[in-house]
């Protein structure tokens, strides 16, 4: 018995162009057909297809198009950065003169650390500060002085300092700070720094704590 023989067998090259025989299994009848040679090694060489395919789309733009692009947005800075300019320099203008404030806004507060809470407060047109404080710290300690500041000018608390006196637990003490007459006007709200001084027991290490009060002048 012969071999089976290949189903196609090349017969012929010739202009670039191969015959190849087929072979049917269930006849004897054979065929000529045409392939193109190379045409596949032709299109997997071709490097145009290449970069077609690998390329993005904004590298084929037109160098003029690309132009006008970032001429367009040179225009619009120029045009609107000029507006944003204008509305900045009249707004802080109006923020100097004192059109828009924002301390107006703010709410009153009273805070002096956590070893202290303050339960009232109050600032008058005559220059005087004055705030009620509750000792937290867990124990009874030595009061010193209270210090009150406000745009660089200090004024130490007057009679009611208890420098030096017994300062229970849960107990209030008021403190009050001087200024000069017409320091503060009435209806303007002012910030003012506090600074209590104390000590755990007697001859002990001194302890600092600082807080603000912050509120609308009232008259006195």
């Amino acid at each position: 018995m012969k071999p089976m023989s290949k189903p196609l067998k090349v017969l012929l090259q010739k202009n670039n162009t191969i015959f190849i025989k087929e072979r049917s299994s269930r006849t004897s009848m054979t065929s000529l057909r045409k392939k193109p040679c190379c045409q596949r090694r032709s299109k997997q060489n071709n490097p145009h297809q290449r970069l077609e395919a690998t390329a993005r789309p904004d590298e084929y733009l037109p160098a003029q198009k690309q132009g006008k692009q970032g001429q367009a947005a040179l225009e619009f800075l120029t045009t609107y950065g000029w507006a944003f300019l204008i509305i900045l320099i009249m707004m802080a203008a109006i923020s100097y003169f004192g059109f828009i404030n924002p301390g107006k806004f703010l709410p009153n507060k009273c805070v002096v650390g956590s070893e202290f809470s303050c339960q009232d407060y109050q600032v008058t047109d005559q220059g005087n500060v004055r705030f009620k404080l509750t000792q937290n710290v867990g124990k009874s300690i030595i009061a010193g002085t209270a210090n009150c500041t406000i745009e660089g000018t200090t004024s130490t608390a007057g009679d009611m300092t208890h420098d030096g006196s017994t300062w229970n637990n849960r107990e209030i003490k008021e403190f009050v700070c001087s200024f000069p007459a017409g320091t503060f006007l009435e209806g303007e709200r002012v910030k003012i720094l506090v600074e209590l001084a104390y000590r755990l027991e007697a001859g002990g290490y001194p302890h600092e704590t600082d807080g603000e009060i912050y509120a609308k002048v009232v008259k006195e």
